[in-house]
Parts: C-alpha cells; sequence; structure tokens
C-alpha cells in the first residue's frame, strides 16, 4: 500500500483512474472508503486521476495523539507530500467538511499546487488563533466528551443521529478516540480563521452545502461572494450529512464545473 511520509507521520494514500490529478480529502471520523461507497470514485475515475487520502488520524494513516500534530498547516503538508511523490505540480483539490477546511488551507499554505478548489459543507470561518484552552484538562466540548467514552460511546451517539451503513459503522469503530480528541483540540484551539482566504482565493472555486445544513450554508455562500472565481451551489432538501453521501445530486456540478476549468486553464 503507497504510503508517504511528512512531519514524522506516514499518509496513505490510494489513486484510481487516468486524466487531470483530483484529491479527494474526507471529513472528521471518516476515510478514503467513503468517497468509494457513496460512489464519487466510479463517476469520477474515467476522466480524473483520483487520489484518496486517509487525513492523519483517520483510516491507514498514522494516529499521532497530540494537538500539535494536527496543525492545519500541517495537514495541507501531508496532502502536497503525496502529490510530491506522484511527481503532481497542481491538482484539483476536493475536501468535505473537515476536508473542505483543510482545502481552503491551500490558499493560505500552497497556493501554487492549486488547479481548483472544490469544497463540501464547509466555510472557511471556523478557526480561532486561540491557545489558550489547548492545555486546559477540563476544557471539553460535546464531542471530545463522547471519545472520551470510547469509540462505541462515540458511533453509537452518531448512529442514533444519522443512520450509518455497515461499512461506514465498520470504519468508524477501528478508529482511535485519542487520536481524533487531539484533532478536534487542535481545530478549537489552533486552526487559524480564514477569512483571508476567499478574496485571495488564486483559482476557480466551487463551494456545495446542503439546503438545510444550517451550520454551514450561510457562511459558505458569503464566502463564495467573496471570491474573484467562486461558485456557490445548494443542494435541495439535503442536510450536511445528505450533501456528504448524494453523488448522483453533486457530481453533475463538479463535472460541469471541473470541465470549464481544464477548458480555461
Amino acid at each position: 500500500m503507497p504510503y508517504v511520509e511528512h512531519d514524522e507521520i506516514k499518509t496513505f494514500y490510494e489513486v484510481e483512474g487516468d486524466g487531470p490529478p483530483l484529491v479527494l480529502i474526507h471529513g472528521f471520523t471518516g476515510n478514503h472508503e467513503d468517497w468509494r461507497e457513496f460512489g464519487f470514485v466510479d463517476a469520477l475515475k474515467e476522466a480524473y486521476r483520483v487520489i484518496l487520502i486517509d487525513m492523519r488520524g483517520h483510516g491507514d494513516s498514522e494516529k499521532p495523539l497530540h494537538p500539535d500534530d494536527y496543525l492545519l498547516e500541517t495537514l495541507v503538508g501531508d496532502v502536497t507530500a503525496v502529490l510530491d511523490d506522484l511527481k503532481i505540480k497542481t491538482a484539483h483539490i476536493w475536501g468535505y467538511a473537515i476536508g473542505g477546511y483543510v482545502a481552503y488551507g491551500f490558499v493560505r499554505y500552497a497556493p501554487k499546487r492549486l488547479r481548483s478548489v472544490i469544497v463540501g459543507g464547509m466555510h472557511p470561518y471556523m478557526g480561532e488563533e486561540d491557545e489558550s484552552h489547548l492545555d486546559d484538562d477540563v476544557w471539553l466540548d460535546g464531542v471530545i466528551e463522547l471519545l472520551m467514552e470510547g469509540i462505541e460511546a462515540y458511533v453509537e451517539a452518531y448512529n442514533e443521529d444519522i443512520p450509518l451503513s455497515p461499512d461506514e459503522m465498520e470504519r468508524m469503530l477501528i478508529l482511535d478516540p485519542e487520536a481524533l480528541i487531539a484533532l478536534r483540540r487542535a481545530i478549537i484551539a489552533r486552526w487559524p480563521y480564514l477569512d483571508d482566504v476567499p478574496p485571495a482565493m488564486p483559482v476557480p472555486c466551487l463551494v456545495y452545502v446542503g439546503q438545510h445544513d444550517d451550520w454551514s450554508a450561510e457562511g459558505a455562500q458569503y464566502a463564495v461572494e467573496q471570491m474573484p472565481d467562486g461558485r456557490f451551489v445548494e443542494l435541495p432538501d439535503l442536510d450536511h450529512y445528505g450533501a456528504q453521501i448524494r453523488s448522483d445530486m453533486i457530481i453533475p456540478h463538479i463535472i460541469e464545473f471541473l470541465a470549464e476549468v481544464e477548458t480555461n486553464d
């Protein structure tokens, strides 16, 4: 299995198809198999070189246990290390949820590696540059509290809210809760607020959200309005999870967008 090492941590990746390189970055507690299960890979691999990555702390990648190992710049560096390993100069970068924040992070940390940016279910206004709570053991949020009870408790609570497929549940149950806590603490206390990213977007960007994704829709639309070349897609009747899995509704917008970028490149 292909791995690449960056910052002393190994990142797992797979490649399917041939054509312009397209990197897919999953969300929190996901892995590269999510894209395959939901039909994205089969829909894209005939026209694109699809690069599937397990974010550190997930899947078959290594799972460090300290928040310092999950800085946004470091996660962007993991992806650029994969591109370097494949000798790819620029790529379309597509992320969903937390993976979408990593995609936004490319604009700040690795803009020259971008061919386009695609973000699902995420705006760039999540982080804050405040480390005051990072080493405070009594400071928690609901996600961390559940993870401290063990991965089984987290998956059970998640499944009650969003019914998981058997394969999704199996993938989540092998996660290391301590690694996820470290990532979550980094996100909350160390990831930067990226309000400078939309106006500086150096390539075309498509952002899509579910109509009923109350957390990200408004911010995502506002971000697109600040971009030099942005497109906003609202997916009718879908919530945050639905906009992750409904490839039949999402892929037509992606194919049209990528074809336009390739034509104008």
